[in-house]
C-alpha cells in the first residue's frame, strides 16, 4: 500500500477568492448600502469583517465569555443574547 500524502494548500490557493452569490430581502441590500456608505468600504468588505466579527462571538462563547456594548466609561449597557 502506497504511504498517502496529504497536499499543503499554497499560499497562493489560500489566498484565491471564491465568488459566493446569495438572495437578501431588499431592506437587507438597504442596510448593506447605507453601511457601505457610511464605513466607505465595499459590500464584500463590510461582510468579510461582519464574518470575523461573528467568528469572535462564536469563540468567545465557546470560551463561556459574553458579548456587551459598553458606554464610554466602560459601563454595561447592552447585552448581546442570542450568540
Amino acid at each position: 500500500m502506497k504511504n498517502a500524502t496529504r497536499s499543503t494548500p499554497t499560499s497562493i490557493e489560500k489566498d484565491k477568492k471564491v465568488r459566493v452569490n446569495f438572495d437578501v430581502l431588499p431592506s437587507v441590500n438597504q442596510t448593506l448600502a447605507r453601511l457601505v456608505d457610511q464605513l466607505g468600504m465595499t459590500k464584500s468588505e463590510l461582510l468579510r469583517r461582519a464574518i470575523d466579527l461573528m467568528e469572535l462571538a462564536v469563540e468567545e462563547k465557546e470560551k463561556g465569555n459574553r458579548l456587551a456594548i459598553m458606554d464610554k466609561d466602560q459601563k454595561v449597557i447592552t447585552r448581546i443574547v442570542g450568540f
